[in-house]
């Protein structure tokens, strides 16, 4: 606990916002810390308003409402006070003359309200969105939702499904599918999805309770419930199939396989490959890869046995499973995901040159880079830090390089080596290209994210952008909150 308020303290000094003491005080220990830093950026708001952007553009009501969309989501993640977080909202977004920044408000107000009505408390969250003026005159503006549009029967509606625990952009008949599914009343929410007018709403309630009968192994029960999925394109029934497998279920999966047209079938076995050899029945999944009847996604199954057998140490295998991958890709038409599952397993097991030349078979080449930062990763957390280092030098975007160097930071970072992390993250604000000011802001937040706040914060000090320093700030409390939730799980 001494860590976060020492956080919150340094937070408060950055931005240089004078906090009363008894505000502090009133708050109950454990929700200090968070709560300040989501006060720090809503009374930054008026800082905001009249400062410049990264891109040294006048910041408009969208960036505003982005800030605080994830101060608040911050704050109520960490179950911060919402009536006493709510009295701060006047004093950071005052009504203006322009009113540009009601939107903001109006936003904010709204997303309380929710979290009100998801905590129990239904009465104060109608009264909170009470508050919301629906008759004012606003200007168009991108980046934040538009609660005004709604009308209040809507918002309403809104407030009581979030009371019965209905997530944001879940329509209220899929939830109420899963509610029966996970109450073991398969029947009844097959009734309720069955109900459901439009093939699409049918088809994604029927694919989340297939999802919990896999998850409780009633296979038998899943893919009965699949079978009244009409998924004209294929894509559910893949994604079943594959939970299927993941969860033990092999036969299910390669039954469910069978069912599906040439091409999806193809595009589905070597993701059930993939759950065969991570299980360890990779003589199974080279069964399963042989029954890849296109050439396109033959190398991938391959190449992920592959993958898999060369983090558990299994050199030879590896290589007999890399040499099956690369004769089938030779004989193929280009594909990038085969060749970027190539290249990862061959950065595993060490083949630099290797690594390179199959990348180079991209003909892409942002995809090429793209798929180095995933192997820069991959050979950072094999403990190859120079292997790492040598896959950042063969990247040719800078953007990408930058953001290949903060992926090894945040790995030196989680494995507790915060002077080379830190170090790392230095050389990737000095890489990052000058014209483009949001690329050294990307390090920061990372790098808050990661646990260096202290670092992160001293560098937004520095900077004379108000949206810099809110937006490290809420990074510096969203990396706090992860790390707490990563404790209690």
């Amino acid at each position: 606990m001494k860590r976060h308020w020492t956080w919150a303290s340094l937070a408060a000094t950055v931005l240089g916002f004078g906090f009363s003491h008894w505000l502090l005080a009133s708050l109950p220990r454990p929700k200090r810390a968070p709560v300040l830093a989501v006060i720090n950026v809503l009374e930054a708001a008026a800082e905001i308003r009249s400062a410049k952007a990264p891109n040294n553009k006048a910041v408009d009501a969208g960036q505003v409402g982005e800030l605080l969309q994830q101060a608040h989501t911050s704050a109520l993640a960490a179950d911060a006070d919402d009536v006493f977080l709510t009295k701060t909202i006047d004093a950071a977004l005052p009504g203006e003359p322009d009113q540009r920044f009601a939107l903001a408000r109006m936003a904010l107000l709204l997303s309380i309200a929710k979290a009100q009505a998801r905590a129990g408390d239904l009465p104060a969250a109608m009264k909170m969105a009470s508050a919301i003026n629906f008759d004012q005159p606003l200007p168009p503006s991108k980046g934040i939702s538009r609660p005004w549009k709604i009308s209040r029967e809507e918002i309403d509606q809104q407030l009581r499904d979030a009371a019965d625990g209905v997530p944001d952009g879940m329509p209220r008949f899929v939830h109420d599918a899963l509610r029966h599914a996970r109450a073991g009343d398969v029947a009844k929410a097959r009734d309720v999805a069955n109900a459901i007018k439009g093939d699409h709403g049918r088809d994604e309630a029927l694919m989340a309770i297939a999802q919990i009968q896999i998850s409780t192994k009633d296979f038998a029960g899943a893919r009965q419930t699949t079978t009244m999925i009409k998924d004209y394109h294929g894509g559910r029934k893949s994604q079943i199939a594959v939970h299927h497998a993941s969860v033990g279920d092999v036969a299910g999966a390669l039954e469910l396989a069978e069912t599906m047209p040439g091409d999806w079938k193809d595009e589905t076995l070597p993701h059930i490959a993939h759950e065969q050899a991570k299980a360890g029945a990779v003589r199974d999944a080279l069964q399963t890869a042989g029954k890849i009847s296109s050439d396109d996604d033959k190398p991938r199954a391959y190449a992920l046995i592959a993958l898999v057998q060369a983090k558990a140490g299994d050199i030879a295998g590896a290589q007999q499973s890399l040499d099956h991958a690369l004769r089938s890709a030779r004989q193929s038409s280009p594909k990038t995901q085969y060749w970027n599952d190539i290249a990862a397993a061959q950065a595993v097991l060490g083949q630099s040159q290797q690594t390179l030349e199959s990348l180079n078979e991209m003909d892409n080449a942002a995809a090429r880079d793209n798929a180095l930062i995933r192997i820069v990763e991959l050979r950072a957390r094999a403990g190859d830090i120079p292997g790492a280092r040598e896959m950042i030098a063969a990247i040719k975007i800078l953007e990408f390089k930058v953001n290949a160097m903060v992926r090894l930071a945040t790995v030196l970072a989680e494995a507790g080596n915060r002077d080379a992390a830190r170090l790392e993250f230095n050389r990737a604000r000095q890489a990052a290209p000058v014209t483009n000011a949001n690329s050294p802001l990307s390090v920061a937040v990372a790098q808050a994210k990661s646990g260096d706040a202290e670092a992160a914060l001293a560098w937004a000090a520095e900077q004379n952008s108000a949206f810099i320093r809110a937006y490290v700030l809420l990074s510096v409390a969203e990396g706090l909150l992860d790390r707490r939730r990563a404790q209690k799980s």
